[in-house]
């Protein structure tokens, strides 16, 4: 079936566009007939309905609202179905020769011809020249009234007419069948594109209505530094009219806003790719809504700077309950890619018109994936590896295993030498130009998190790592979290979301919103260099080792918890603290606590390759954590987890996956336990500094929360970690039992 765009303009209440042409014009509206379908305005929304009895310039209408309801509404409150689609009250329409008549509204003026929607909703186009000298004029001053009332964001702007709803084939592959580690070669990554360079700037500009939200900020760079903004607004809190999605050229070089482009009221804005000059949009169906329209993407052509876009193709997507479908990049002028499920990645072929690979990775979280800044590459973070698809074909480029638990988060560096990844404990890091395997592991604590954490390049010694709420930059070559920032407090919730904030090229680009302004369009766009003014001037000389809690001569325990052969592991642990040099005194502070289980159950699907079948099957993961405490300060955690495996070949899939699902011992033994610990009070920095709407502040050259007292503010610090992460991995759980119903 082909679903065509029904987009429906509706003017603001009471207020009519004939006033700016005279009452004679008023008088020229079609009439209203009895039996006639229209839609009313009532009870806050327009709604369909019947013309019952016409009373002069008002009309008797039934409609529905909780059980039918007739009502007598003015002329102004009622739409023909043909002035739905127009701009103006249909009236009569007249060639100069008098041999044409017909009864339309005005939908547009294209190409010196007025576009007519007659009352049977068909469209005619009738060349200017040929009209009747009052209908010529009064055409061009309506559309140049309606183009300043759209120019004022007092009324929706048309939109270009769109292509039908494809509905594209399926003849994908999963890309975790496609391996071959034999053969996989270690390569570094495509650098930063030359064009997406910036300088530091900001802009503060306006949105066209205050009901307009921010959605995305995507860079484009070229000799202006462009950033397209993109705004959307629910027709919900605009009383059910459809204004347009808004597109914003900034120049960040000129420090002004180039031009303005308006898309269709339901499309929320994603990705642009400046190479291809096409933009991706995502029209996502509401449970409510009934319109019988499918959620589905729209691409488009769009060239930088400018305001005229033609879209080019849309296709139906099923987006999952849990996901928002706002991971859709635009990969070439053929691939789109966009995460349509939790665990699900989907790309399309536009010319085959066809699914052409699916990604299913096996992480529990559901840590987000990474396009890497050439479109080419995408970084996935699974439990037990590092995978990095080609995002073009879907092909597996390589793998990189994980001794430790699967990782919470992961991106590569400007030049695409260096890849990093971050769990709740460690970061680590590939060198991409030796072709080594291998990673380099520095002990992270309270940096990142078990669940998903965002990590950024600076410069090939700093990251910026973020969890929760917190964004704390971590030096490489002092093992050690050097800085703290924090957005200002009416700007953290435009942040925390990828597709508003980023880092590039070692500079953050972020939003920031004026607070206690009535003024609710107001909004700017900030680039600023990091890690920022004073930082690497007051963390240059740190003495790693003077901030250490645990090390060599310090006294440690060993509490043992449910585990299966207690003595073995009371026995490992405390050949690895003297291993450490540390010195075991099993009534000491501080101690080493050991644990096994088994957690809550867990549903997984597997698809049949090339055949589409699907298996469910569910298991009770065993898990084995071990943590150093002082007191109930958790200074060090680390832990191992049963899932399921990325693929199986068995008849039996639910005892394939069955058999993973056995206690580990064996992980007290093998766990690698860092020679030194640094105090938790030191754990996010020396220092905090301040994105606003005045760029980059040194708020504080003092360790977060500890300017007054050291000693309580660092035992707050520590709670406040310790419950973010609670509340975070509640919230996970809890996702994970909705998705498993």
């Amino acid at each position: 079936m082909i679903i065509r765009n029904q987009r429906i303009v509706f003017f603001l209440l009471n207020l009519c566009l004939f006033f700016f042409l005279g009452t004679s014009e008023v008088f020229s509206q079609a009439r209203l007939v009895e039996g006639e379908k229209v839609r009313v305005f009532a009870v806050g929304s327009w709604r369909d309905g019947t013309v019952v009895e016409v009373k002069g310039k008002k009309a008797l209408v039934s409609y529905v609202f909780v059980s039918e309801t007739q009502k007598v509404f003015d002329r102004a409150n009622v739409r023909k179905l043909c002035e739905t689609e127009g701009i103006d009250y249909a009236r009569s329409w007249s060639t100069a020769d008098g041999n044409y008549r017909v009864i339309a509204s005005l939908k547009d003026v294209k190409n010196e011809k007025a576009v007519l929607v007659k009352e049977d909703l068909s469209v005619v186009s009738v060349p200017l020249d040929s009209l009747s000298t009052k209908d010529r004029a009064y055409a061009k001053k309506m559309i140049k009234t309606r183009t300043a009332a759209v120019e004022s964001g007092k009324t929706p702007a048309t939109t270009p007419d769109l292509p039908p709803i494809q509905e594209f084939g399926i003849d994908s592959t999963f890309g975790q069948s496609l391996f071959n580690k034999s053969q996989a070669v270690i390569r570094p990554f495509g650098a930063i594109p030359p064009y997406l360079k910036f300088s530091q700037s900001g802009l503060g500009f306006n949105f066209l209505r205050e009901l307009q939200e921010l959605v995305s900020v995507i860079p484009v760079g070229g000799p202006q530094e462009l950033v397209l903004v993109g705004a959307h607004e629910d027709s919900i809190f605009s009383r059910n009219e459809n204004f347009q999605s808004q597109l914003y050229w900034i120049s960040m070089k000129e420090s002004k806003v180039l031009s303005k482009v308006a898309i269709t009221s339901k499309d929320f804005p994603l990705d642009y790719n400046p190479v291809t000059k096409t933009l991706l949009t995502l029209h996502k169906k509401k449970t409510f809504d009934k319109s019988g329209i499918p959620s589905h993407y729209t691409l488009w052509r769009l060239l930088p700077g400018k305001t005229e876009v033609t879209p080019l193709i849309r296709w139906s997507v099923e987006i999952g309950t849990f996901t928002d479908g706002r991971f859709a990049k635009i990969i070439n002028s053929q691939v789109i890619l966009a995460k349509t499920k939790k665990h699900t990645y989907v790309a399309w072929d536009l010319k085959e018109q066809k699914e052409i690979y699916t990604i299913k990775p096996q992480s529990f979280f559901d840590v987000p994936a990474i396009l890497t800044h050439d479109r080419r590459s995408l970084i996935v973070c699974e439990d037990q590896q590092l995978t990095v698809f080609d995002a073009a074909t879907g092909e597996i480029k390589n793998q990189f295993s994980l001794k430790e638990r699967g990782l919470s988060g992961a991106n590569v560096n400007a030049a695409g030498t260096k890849l990093a990844g971050i769990n709740a404990r460690q970061v680590f890091v590939w060198d991409l130009e030796s072709g080594n395997a291998e990673p380099k592991v520095y002990n992270a604590p309270h940096v990142g998190s078990p669940f998903t954490s965002r990590i950024e390049w600076v410069d090939d010694d700093l990251i910026l790592c973020e969890s929760g709420f917190a964004r704390v930059l971590y030096r490489l070559s002092l093992e050690l979290p050097v800085w703290s920032y924090k957005m200002d407090v009416s700007d953290s919730f435009l942040n925390n979301d990828p597709l508003k904030s980023f880092t590039i090229g070692g500079k953050l680009v972020y939003v920031a919103k004026p607070g206690g302004l009535r003024d609710k369009s107001l909004h700017a766009i900030g680039i600023v260099d990091l890690p920022g003014p004073q930082v690497k001037e007051i963390t240059k000389n740190i003495d790693r080792n003077s901030l250490n809690i645990l090390g060599p001569g310090v006294r440690v325990g060993v509490a043992i918890g449910s585990v299966t052969d207690t003595g073995r592991v009371e026995d490992w642990l405390i050949k690895k603290i003297e291993a450490n040099e540390w010195i075991y005194d099993k009534n000491a502070e501080i101690q080493m606590y050991a644990n096994m289980g088994i957690g809550e159950t867990q549903t997984i699907q597997y698809q049949k390759i090339g055949g589409g079948q699907q298996f469910t099957v569910s298991f009770r993961p065993h898990f084995s954590t071990l943590k150093i405490n002082k007191g109930t300060s958790v200074l060090w955690q680390n832990g191992t987890s049963t899932g399921a495996p990325s693929f199986i070949r068995a008849e039996n899939p639910q005892a394939e996956v069955s058999k993973y699902q056995n206690p580990n011992l064996e992980f007290f033994n093998r766990v690698s336990l860092p020679k030194r610990i640094i105090d938790p009070k030191y754990s996010r920095g020396f220092g905090v500094s301040k994105f606003g709407l005045r760029g980059i502040e040194v708020e504080s050259t003092s360790p977060p929360g500890r300017e007054d007292d050291p000693e309580e503010a660092a035992r707050k610090a520590q709670e406040d970690a310790q419950k973010r992460l609670e509340e975070e991995q509640n919230e996970k759980s809890q996702d994970g039992d909705k998705e498993a119903k």
